[in-house]
């Protein structure tokens, strides 16, 4: 297809890609991974990725993450590697459960127009004006995952570039994430930004309003190191899903039709690494022996936004041959006379999460940039007074939207 390319003095032609995404409207690559196989994976694939955040670099820290965000720019930049380049394919494989058509299904499920929730999740590339990629990889990333592709000036003007790419993410983002890259995300090396967005908002199937007998009120809240602050916490009686055992407390506050639920993981003692560590595993089982129940919740409100770097994690995970031009091959994503050889010189991923009386707006943003206590069961009261985790997981499809801890409130 080199004849479909416009001239190299011309840069390249945005216009073919767009004929080209009209070739075949569909996905043609096949799904061999189970939907929710997939969704489960890249949850494990998550949980790991932010017990090595924490280990790191955020052990006291808030942190909100999206595993699904992470997952597709990951596809996305591992599709451009070379066929006999498969380790870094692997070790994802390995941790997530790579596959094209799989991920095309899943980004159909988690985006279909008659949820009552908002959920959109926006793929994108972002070209310097003089790489010439391939159109049978533009083609793919357009019909499977719904990329969308623009021209940038990366090397002669990265702060008009990099205050574009802000306005889209804003824009996308609901004005949760105003800012995901700055003009020193872009060394004159860079050629390409492969970007997800993944926005949320939900409403509570039953929100904390007077009228359903809610209310709000400043309630102590233990901080990690033990500093006790009081916090706006909100306070009502009603049915959320629930389940315990030795180690853990669970709740599930569900949102409008039951699309999605904001899972609460409440340790019963200990630090919260510890359980982390030891007790994480078993999340799943505990999430399956939920079970209505009415219960006297007081939860804290919360706002987090947090932006990680994710290059050491994922490289200590296996994919640090991508950071490394002496290894990366991205021969399946340009053209071989691309000038110099594409390597990722940085991931940077932000999240943004805010509980309140109403529900949950959350957004996500990943780059990857490349360059040349418990009363009788008839009325239980849980106090989330103390840090706590949680998970934001799409039901349909168990694809675990949003993870993070809070472990401390002011």
């Amino acid at each position: 297809m080199r004849e479909e390319l416009c001239p190299k003095t011309c840069g390249f032609c945005i216009e073919n890609i767009k004929k080209a995404r009209h070739l075949k409207n569909t996905c043609s690559q096949p799904a061999t991974i189970d939907v929710a196989l997939l969704a489960r994976n890249i949850s494990n694939f998550g949980w790991q990725l932010l017990e090595r955040v924490t280990q790191t670099e955020a052990e006291n820290e808030n942190i909100v993450l999206s595993p699904i965000s992470i997952a597709f720019t990951l596809e996305m930049i591992l599709n451009g590697l070379a066929q006999h380049q498969p380790r870094s394919r692997m070790k994802f494989l390995a941790h997530s459960g790579h596959n094209m058509g799989s991920y095309n299904r899943l980004l159909t499920l988690l985006t279909k127009r008659k949820q009552k929730l908002q959920l959109s999740i926006t793929n994108s590339l972002f070209l310097h004006n003089d790489v010439v990629p391939k159109i049978e990889y533009m083609t793919m990333i357009a019909n499977c995952l719904s990329a969308h592709l623009e021209l940038k000036d990366f090397r002669e003007n990265p702060l008009k570039a990099a205050r574009e790419i802000n306005l889209w993410i804003g824009q996308e983002t609901n004005g949760l994430i105003p800012r995901l890259v700055e003009e020193s995300t872009f060394p004159s090396s860079t050629v390409l930004l492969l970007a997800n967005v993944l926005y949320f908002n939900g409403k509570w199937k039953t929100p904390f309003v007077r009228e359903n007998g809610a209310e709000t009120m400043m309630m102590p809240f233990m901080s990690v190191g033990g500093r006790l602050n009081r916090v706006p916490t909100m306070v009502m009686q009603s049915e959320f899903l629930f389940a315990e055992d030795e180690s853990t407390i669970l709740v599930g506050l569900p949102y409008k039709n039951d699309e999605a639920v904001l899972y609460i993981i409440l340790p019963k003692s200990g630090l919260i690494s510890e359980w982390r560590s030891s007790e994480l595993r078993e999340l799943g089982k505990l999430i399956s022996a939920a079970k209505p129940e009415e219960i006297k919740l007081a939860i804290p409100k919360f706002n987090i936004k947090r932006g990680t770097a994710l290059k050491g994690v994922l490289s200590d995970m296996g994919l640090g041959e991508l950071f490394d031009p002496r290894l990366a091959n991205f021969s399946g994503m340009v053209e071989p006379n691309t000038a110099s050889p594409l390597y990722v010189s940085e991931a940077i991923h932000s999240a943004a999460i805010r509980v309140h009386e109403k529900g949950t707006e959350a957004a996500a943003a990943t780059g990857l940039g490349a360059s040349f206590f418990t009363l009788p069961p008839q009325r239980r009261f849980v106090a989330v007074d103390r840090p706590f985790m949680f998970l934001l997981r799409h039901e349909a499809t168990h694809a675990h939207l949003f993870i993070g801890q809070v472990v401390q409130l002011h």
